[in-house]
Order: C-alpha cells, then sequence, then structure tokens
C-alpha cells in the first residue's frame, strides 16, 4: 500500500506496476479487491478502474474497457492507448494480478512483484467449517470435526479451495465418505524430466521447428505448466514437482475413463466399483496404481489383462511383493504399452521375465531403485525404446550385450548402478542424450573409439577405470572436446600406478570442451598437470575438485 498511495513512481514513469503473483485459489483477487475499495485508494486516486482479463488475452479490448469505466465520451475519437495515456498523470497505477510469473516480469515493474502465499490451516478450517457446516447443529460438527480438519489441510493454504469443498460436502452428512476424502493422496511428486521423457514417449510432443529437440519442446512445455501454477516446485527438493489436489480432481474428472487412477488402501479399494467392479473400462489407456499394500498390486494385475490397448502403466507408490510369473502373464496380454514404469517395484525374483521384449511399441522402460541384478537380452529387441531408467540399481553389473541395437535410445541413465563395464558397440547408440559414467574397458582403445562416437551426450558424464587406458593416444579417441554440450565431467583413476608420466599423457589428450562449468578429477597419478589446465578458454569453469 506504502507504494500504490506513492504520488512518484520509482522508474521516473507516470504509471508504476504492481503484479500481484500466486496460484488459482491462493486469493489474488480477493487482495485486488480489498485494495481496489480501500478507502485511501479513493482519497488518493481520482480516477479507478476494474477491468477483468479474460483467457484469450485482447489488449485493445482491456483498454477500451478502462475508458469505459473512467470516461465513456473519448471512446472511438482517437487511437484507444492515446486516450489512455491522457489520463496517465505522474503516481497512476496498475495493479496486476497474475498465476504466470512471466506476465509480471513483463510489466517491466521496478518493485519486485508480490507472491501471494496460502493462509495458515487454522484459517484454511475457519473457512471450511464456514461453509461446510453453514446452519448445522453444533453435535454434527463435532461429529465431523476430525475429518474435516484434515480435508482442510489437504487445501494447503488455498481459500477457494476450502471454500469449494466446504459448499462441495454441506449436503454430505455420510461420515465415511468424509473420512475417504481425507484420507485421499494426491500428494505424489514427480521429477520434471521423468514427465518430459514419458510425454516424449506417447507422441505429446510437437516440433514446430526441424532444429528443435524434444527435451527443448518439452522443457518449455513443463515450464509453462509451473508458471501456471498447474505444477508446484516441491518445497523439500527442487528437482520434484507436484500438483494441487485442485488441479488433480479437475484432471481426473476431465480425462474420464481415459486415464485411470486404481487406490488400494488397507481392506479398501477405489477406482474400480460399480460398473467397473473387478475391470478397468475399455477406453484406459494411461493407469497409474497407488496401493499401501506389500502384495497389494499383485491383486490388481488379473484386472489389467482385459485393457489391450493400455498405452501407459504407471506407480505413484512404492510396490511390492511381485511374482515373476504375475508380472511375465500381465506383460503379454499388454503389447500395446508405450510406457512402463517399475520404479521402486519389488520383485521376487532378481530379472525381468524375458516378455519384456514382446512390447514392441515401448519407448519408456523405467525400472529405477529396484533389485534387478540383470536385464534380459530381449530388452535389446526394443527397437523404439527412447529412455531407459535405471537409476539406484545397485545390484546391476551389465548391461545387455547387444543393447547396441536400440539405436533410437536417448536416455540411459545408469546413476547409483555399478556397472563393471560397458557393452560392445556402445558408439551406434549416435542418438544417446544420458549416460552419467562410462567405464573403460581392458581393450581401451576400441573402448575410447566407441565413446568418441557418443557425441550427443549433455549435462553430466564420468570417465571410470582410466588407469585401463594403455596407450595415451586411445585416450584422444574418446573426442571430450567435441562433446561440447557437456557441463560437468568427471575423470577417474582407480588403484596405484608407477607410471605417472603415462598418466599425465593420458590426461593431456582428455581436454575437455570449453563449455565445461564442473571438472572433478580423482585418482590421478601424475606429478604435473597437463598444459590445458590453465587454458583461459575454459572461462565457464565454477569448479575444479581434485581428490584421491
Amino acid at each position: 500500500m506504502e507504494y500504490l498511495l506513492t504520488r512518484n513512481n520509482t522508474n521516473g514513469a507516470n504509471v508504476g506496476v504492481i503484479p500481484i503473483v500466486g496460484m488459482g485459489g491462493v486469493g489474488k483477487t480477493t487482495l485486488a479487491q480489498l485494495i481496489y475499495k480501500d478507502r485511501r485508494v479513493d482519497e488518493c486516486f481520482e480516477l479507478k478502474a476494474w477491468v477483468w482479463a479474460s483467457q484469450q488475452f485482447d489488449v485493445t479490448r482491456i483498454v477500451d474497457d478502462v475508458l469505459k469505466k473512467i470516461n465513456a465520451g473519448t471512446c472511438g475519437t482517437k487511437e484507444p492507448d492515446e486516450s489512455l495515456m491522457e489520463y496517465a498523470e505522474p503516481g497512476s497505477k496498475i495493479v496486476v494480478t497474475t498465476r504466470n510469473e512471466d506476465v509480471a516480469k513483463g510489466t517491466q515493474t521496478v518493485i519486485p512483484s508480490h507472491y501471494l502465499k496460502g493462509i495458515c490451516d487454522e484459517d484454511c478450517w475457519q473457512m471450511f467449517a464456514r461453509h461446510a457446516f453453514s446452519g448445522a447443529s453444533s453435535g454434527a460438527v463435532s461429529h465431523l470435526e476430525t475429518f474435516g480438519r484434515e480435508i482442510a489441510r489437504k487445501c494447503k493454504g488455498l481459500p477457494l479451495a476450502a471454500k469449494t469443498l466446504g459448499g462441495l460436502l454441506h449436503s454430505v452428512g455420510d461420515v465415511k465418505q468424509w473420512e475417504q476424502i481425507s484420507k485421499s493422496r494426491m500428494d505424489y511428486v514427480f521429477e520434471k524430466n521423468r514427465v518430459i521423457t514419458s510425454w516424449m514417449a506417447q507422441g505429446f510432443l510437437v516440433q514446430s521447428r526441424g532444429d528443435e529437440e524434444m527435451e527443448e519442446i518439452g522443457d518449455k512445455y513443463f515450464n509453462d505448466l509451473v508458471s501456471r501454477s498447474l505444477f508446484q516446485q516441491s518445497l523439500y527438493a527442487p528437482s520434484y514437482f507436484s500438483m494441487h489436489d485442485l488441479t488433480s480432481d479437475l484432471a481426473e474428472y476431465m480425462s474420464g475413463e481415459f486415464c485411470f487412477k486404481f487406490v488400494m488402501d488397507g481392506e479398501s479399494s477405489s477406482g474400480l466399483e460399480g460398473e467397473n467392479s473387478g475391470r478397468l473400462p475399455e477406453r484406459t489407456r494411461h493407469l497409474s496404481i497407488t496401493s499401501t499394500l506389500y502384495d497389494g498390486v499383485s491383486k490388481i494385475f488379473p484386472r489389467i489383462h482385459g485393457v489391450q490397448h493400455l498405452r501407459t502403466l504407471s506407480p505413484l507408490t512404492y510396490v511390492g511383493g511381485i511374482d515373476s510369473e504375475v508380472l511375465n502373464d500381465m506383460l503379454t496380454n499388454l503389447k500395446r504399452l508405450r510406457t512402463l514404469s517399475l520404479y521402486r517395484w519389488s520383485y521376487k525374483s532378481s530379472q525381468l521375465p524375458n516378455s519384456v521384449g514382446d512390447l514392441k511399441h515401448l519407448r519408456h522402460l523405467d525400472l529405477s531403485q529396484t533389485l534387478i541384478k540383470r536385464l534380459p537380452e530381449s530388452v535389446s529387441t526394443l527397437y523404439y525404446l527412447q529412455t531407459l531408467l535405471l537409476r539406484e540399481c545397485r545390484h546391476l553389473m551389465e548391461l545387455p550385450s547387444n543393447i547396441s541395437n536400440l539405436v533410437n535410445l536417448q536416455h540411459l541413465d545408469i546413476e547409483g548402478t555399478n556397472l563393471k563395464e560397458m557393452p560392445p558397440k556402445m558408439g551406434k547408440l549416435t542418438k544417446l542424450r544420458t549416460l552419467q559414467y562410462y567405464v573403460v574397458g581392458k581393450e581401451s582403445g576400441p573402448s575410447m573409439k566407441e565413446l568418441g562416437k557418443l557425441s550427443n551426450i549433455r549435462k553430466k558424464l564420468s570417465l571410470r577405470n582410466l588407469r585401463d587406458v594403455a596407450n595415451a593416444q586411445d585416450a584422444l579417441d574418446a573426442n571430450l572436446k567435441g562433446k561440447k554440450k557437456i557441463e560437468e565431467l568427471g575423470l577417474m583413476w582407480d588403484g596405484n600406478t608407477d607410471n605417472t608420466q603415462h598418466e599425465r599423457e593420458v590426461l593431456e589428450r582428455l581436454e575437455p570442451s570449453e563449455n565445461v562449468k564442473q571438472l572433478v578429477i580423482t585418482g590421478y597419478g601424475g606429478t604435473m598437470f597437463p598444459g590445458w589446465f590453465g587454458n583461459s578458454s575454459f572461462s565457464n569453469m565454477v569448479a575444479l575438485t581434485l581428490s584421491g
């Protein structure tokens, strides 16, 4: 209010802009209305106008609407923006409410945007109760208060959510329904990269230009959803995001049977009830599963068999107790899958069934944080596979020997695995963008040549077992200098050496691209560093770590 009521704008312009930014339902419009109706505003400004901007943003219409509010006689006599500026005396202010941070940035205001946060749990409960228990007896309130407070907590400080849910539950007196809503789980968090690669698998990303990369398009889509508050960044892990309950409810409603969520919690389950009891709707293409039972998913699998057109199968929680035979039977019937996530699924077997190779349309396979020790060779027949996620598969020691057949593979996430060597002919994976580390083979010549062909690797790469490089010239074949999109590079020597000169010659030939920002060298046994080490061309370098 202090800035709003000052006669001069800090940037010297006649008009100052005050953006109010926040997700839908947090109270941006309510705050703007309170400001607009404030007595001090009436005393400070002779003219004021309230204008709604629709989803189809039209500057001309908005200017016309403002002119009509302040002086209808000027409309149509001259250009709208000229007419409006006649009234823009020094000290004029515009208050803008938006969910989109880019809109706020585009106003070029000198003062920071006002980011509106949610209300506290107690205030949220009071607002919820006001609408849910309007006209109800005190006995009815006490009867449902425990569940009501939990529902209000799930509103996460959004007044609109509390008001809407309270109104919807006003006529619901069944305690069981209140309890079920209070226990609903919609707080699932997800990683940005996983979502983007899933979009790729389903063909949701469209190139408007031939030189655009799918990941860049997906990144724009995702950031747009974040800026519109449809996705929220997690407070606990910046790389994770979530959807607010209201947004999740709306998405679930709009998708109908096309996207289906099955929930199994204790003795109860939801999703397959009434007409759908015992089976999935035939129209279902994307299925997610939530279960708090160790073997809950095994009970769900028989109901999946009939849905032969299923394209996505994904858990939203930890899933355990999966028998290899049960998984094999299920995969045999789901041959149109494009996305299969077995993330954190616990098998009674340490390997996937060979039937995974029958999923010829599969683009995205997530086996992260599972106990698998090896992948079946049939994985190498998944010609269209774009993404293979093996993160934190700590028992995994090797990749399929024919993985080089996956010529469309773009993301091979092996972070947290313990591979002893790389499969032969890795250089055929020319589309590969994600590969966190590369293990130099005993025959270092061919091994480094294969690495040299992987020119599209980006962001992060670590070379392991560099002590196995027999000929220093082999290191040059890795072509690290040509890998322009690597930002984090690790060079690791294992064991001890007496040949310090050889180590230096190897490092000399491992000169990276000038785009590297972080360089980590571990176990290097040379007594001197190479000439490129202090080169001024590495101006992007922000961190250099030497250890061991």
